[in-house]
């Protein structure tokens, strides 16, 4: 049975510290288009766990606003309780700067759909590097990335899907965007995250609920190593927008 994580925060005081953080003054802006709605499909699997890892990758626009509500509300479905994963410091790899400032931007804009009875617990990445053994596993996949073919294909593919979804960002913001750079920044984001990902593993064995391409081979790394370095067994979740559903029929 999946063991519980302990977080160190509690919703009630995440939100708190959102309302309570410094922020620039509020401007008047033209009134918002009604906003779109959302069905989330949670992937099933073989999986009978009843608590799940959410982690909240802060670049990832389906983790947010009307898409992170229908994510949730499918996951009240399949699960008694979920974890967040509040990936704030993170986020520093591809901002340079202030993912704990995002993470509270975030928290504000979905206080409303963090209920406590859903939540098992809340840890941040900070908690995830204080864990014993992270600083190993890291430094094993750094390792990996350099001496093996493998783990250096699929790390560089992880890191393409993601550097196109970061570019389409940029470019939909008027951002500049170094090509160059960015693809050193989300190296170091993903094998960090792997290191935090394989520690969850560790700790309370929950299948990650995940809207991103992934590999789905929760052993690949641990079977490449000498070192523990299984992943979460992945349950992908899709959307679709509920104005775009096919209308039923009863008809043959």
């Amino acid at each position: 049975m999946a063991k519980s994580l302990s977080g160190k925060l509690d919703i009630n005081e995440m939100t708190a510290q959102a309302a309570n953080s410094q922020r620039a003054p509020e401007q008047p802006t033209p009134q918002a288009p009604a906003q779109k709605e959302y069905i989330a499909l949670i992937g099933h699997g073989a999986f009978a766990d009843k608590t799940a890892l959410i982690p909240i990758r802060l670049h990832n626009t389906d983790l947010s606003g009307a898409r992170f509500e229908a994510l949730i509300k499918a996951a009240r479905l399949r699960f008694d309780k979920y974890t967040l994963v509040l990936m704030d410091s993170i986020e520093n790899h591809l901002i340079g700067s202030g993912g704990r400032a995002k993470a509270q931007d975030w928290i504000r804009t979905n206080k409303d759909v963090l209920t406590p009875k859903d939540i098992d617990s809340i840890i941040t990445w900070a908690n995830i590097r204080d864990m014993a053994g992270f600083a190993r596993k890291h430094s094993m996949l750094e390792l990996l990335y350099q001496t093996n073919d493998d783990a250096r294909y699929y790390v560089n593919w992880a890191c393409a899907q993601r550097m196109q979804a970061i570019k389409a960002q940029c470019i939909r913001n008027g951002v500049t965007f170094d090509e160059k750079k960015m693809m050193k920044n989300v190296l170091n984001y993903r094998l960090e995250e792997l290191a935090g990902l394989s520690m969850l593993r560790d700790k309370a064995d929950m299948p990650e609920i995940c809207s991103e391409d992934f590999v789905n081979d929760d052993l690949l790394y641990d079977r490449l190593s000498s070192e523990k370095l299984a992943m979460p067994r992945v349950l992908p979740v899709t959307f679709q927008l509920i104005d775009e559903l096919p209308p039923l029929s009863l008809e043959d």
